[in-house]
């Protein structure tokens, strides 16, 4: 399943992009220079990306993924950047969780 999120990431990224695992099932796409906007864009087109499932042992497995963004300016301390991404991914886990919980307790 990393090596199939490594490639989603891959496939996302561009020509000149890195893409980092920090460790677990955390990744991480630096985008020099990108607006916040750019980034709310290649998130959502992760999300996508990351809709699609993925063949592990001959079995269809989905993979859910929550996404965090900050943009650094020229002077900024790399680590603190990463920490405003890393709440910011909390973030989004925490309201999709709600979301779920919410669809699960609707009537149906």
């Amino acid at each position: 399943m990393l090596v199939a999120v490594a490639g989603r990431l891959r496939e996302l990224a561009g020509p000149d992009d890195v893409v980092a695992r920090l460790g677990g099932d955390e990744f991480l796409l630096p985008c020099p220079g990108a607006s916040e906007t750019a980034l709310a864009d290649r998130a959502g087109r992760l999300q996508v990306l990351m809709a699609q499932p993925v063949d592990v042992a001959g079995g269809a497995v989905r993979a859910g993924v929550s996404t965090g963004t900050a943009v650094g300016r020229s002077g900024d301390d790399p680590g603190a950047v990463m920490a405003l991404a890393d709440r910011d991914m909390y973030r989004a886990k925490s309201s999709s969780r709600v979301r779920r919980r919410s669809r699960a307790a609707a009537p149906g």
